[in-house]
C-alpha cells in the first residue's frame, strides 16, 4: 500500500490503518495490507517517542517481520476461534448477540442495507434456509405470517422477545409490522424488542409500553463509515436525529460492532437519546473493521455509566487485541528488539 505518511500524528496513523504493536514498551505503528506478501515491500513503520507528538520512522525489519508473523498467526487463530464459538452458540436457546433475548422471533426476515458485518452473521445464518425458504436464503425482505401464532415465552427482568431479529423493520411493510404490534399488545406481561438502523420508520407506528425500541450506532466517524462502505443504512448522525424525535419511554442503543469513535461525540449522541439500556461489543465475526483499543472501549463505557446513571450499560463480545498485551508479544518474539 503506497501512502504519504511523513508528518502524521500517532492518532492519524491509527486512523489511516496503521496497527499499534506494543513490544518492549515501544509502540510500533505498522501498516499491513493482506494483498502483499512481503512486509518490506509494503510496510511503513513508526515508533512513538513519548517526548514528541510525532512518531519517528524506524527500519528494524527483523522485529517488524516477527510482528507481522505474529499478526497473521493471531488473526488466523481468532478467526478459527470465533468460527467455532459462532457454531456453538447457534445451538443455544439464547441468541449470541443479546443474552437478554430469550427468543428471536423471525416473523419477518431480510434487509437491503448490506452491512459488512451482517454478511458474516445474520445473512450467513439464513443460508441454512435454502431448502425451506428461498427468500430467507437470499435475505430478501418478506413476512412469515404462520409464525405469528407461535407460543411466546415469559420474560422477566431485562429479558425480551426480539421481533424481526433477522431483519430491519424499515424494510417490512406497514401491515406486517402492525400485525406484530397487535400480538405484542395481546401480551402486556411480556417485553419485546424492535431494532433498526433507520429509526425514521418508527414514526409510522403507535407502540405499546412493553416494547423496547433500539437503534444500532457503531460510531460517529462518518468519513470512515462511508469510505469503507460499512453499510447502506442512514449515517449515524441521521439515526440519532430521527431517534430523538420518537416519543417512546423505552429506548435502547446498540454500539456493536463498535468502530473507532470520538469519545465526546459518542457520549453526546447517547445522552441526547436518553436510553434505558446500551449494549456494547466488538465485532465477533472477523470483518476486519477499524475498532477502538480496549482502553478506548473502557473509557466510553465508563463515560456512559457516569453520564447516564439510570441507564444499564451492558457489554457483550469484548476483546483485548494482541498488540495491547505485552505478555503475548514477549512470548512470541522473546527479548530481541
Amino acid at each position: 500500500m503506497v501512502m504519504h505518511t511523513e508528518g502524521l500524528t500517532t492518532t492519524e496513523l491509527i486512523y489511516e490503518g496503521f496497527i499499534p504493536l506494543l513490544y518492549n514498551n515501544i509502540v510500533y505503528y505498522v501498516n499491513i495490507d493482506e494483498e502483499y506478501q512481503s512486509i518490506e515491500a509494503k510496510t511503513n513503520a513508526y515508533t512513538h517517542n513519548p517526548s514528541s507528538s510525532r512518531p519517528l520512522k524506524i527500519r528494524n525489519w527483523n522485529t517488524l517481520c516477527q510482528l507481522y508473523d505474529l499478526f497473521i498467526q493471531n488473526r488466523k487463530e481468532k478467526r478459527e476461534q470465533n468460527h467455532k464459538e459462532s457454531i456453538s452458540s447457534e445451538s443455544k436457546k439464547r441468541g449470541n448477540m443479546y443474552m437478554d433475548s430469550i427468543l428471536q422471533w423471525n416473523v419477518g426476515v431480510g434487509c437491503f442495507f448490506r452491512c459488512k458485518y451482517c454478511v458474516l452473521s445474520f445473512q450467513a445464518q439464513m443460508k441454512r434456509q435454502k431448502h425451506n425458504c428461498i427468500k430467507c436464503y437470499n435475505y430478501e425482505p418478506h413476512f412469515h405470517p404462520e409464525r405469528l401464532d407461535r407460543k411466546l415465552p415469559k420474560t422477566s427482568g431485562d429479558e425480551f422477545i426480539w421481533a424481526f431479529s433477522s431483519a430491519d423493520i424499515s424494510f417490512m411493510k406497514k401491515k406486517w409490522v402492525n400485525q406484530v404490534i397487535e400480538k405484542i399488545r395481546e401480551n402486556p406481561e411480556k417485553t419485546f424488542f424492535f431494532q433498526t438502523k433507520n429509526p425514521k420508520c418508527f414514526e409510522k407506528y403507535s407502540f405499546p409500553n412493553n416494547l423496547l425500541l433500539g437503534i444500532t450506532l457503531e460510531t460517529n466517524k462518518e468519513d470512515y463509515y462511508k469510505k469503507a462502505r460499512i453499510s447502506k443504512a442512514p449515517l449515524p448522525h441521521k439515526r440519532v436525529k430521527d431517534f430523538i424525535s420518537i416519543d417512546h419511554p423505552h429506548k435502547c442503543i446498540t454500539i456493536e460492532p463498535i468502530l473507532q469513535f470520538d469519545l465526546d461525540m459518542m457520549l453526546k449522541y447517547c445522552l441526547q437519546i436518553h436510553p434505558e439500556r446500551i449494549y456494547m461489543g466488538y465485532d465477533s465475526k472477523n470483518s476486519f473493521l477499524r475498532e477502538p483499543t480496549y482502553y478506548e472501549f473502557q473509557e466510553l463505557k465508563k463515560g456512559l455509566e457516569e453520564a447516564l446513571p439510570k441507564c444499564k450499560v451492558k457489554t457483550k463480545f469484548i476483546k483485548k487485541d494482541f498488540w495491547e498485551d505485552q505478555t503475548t508479544l514477549t512470548k512470541f518474539i522473546g527479548g530481541n528488539k
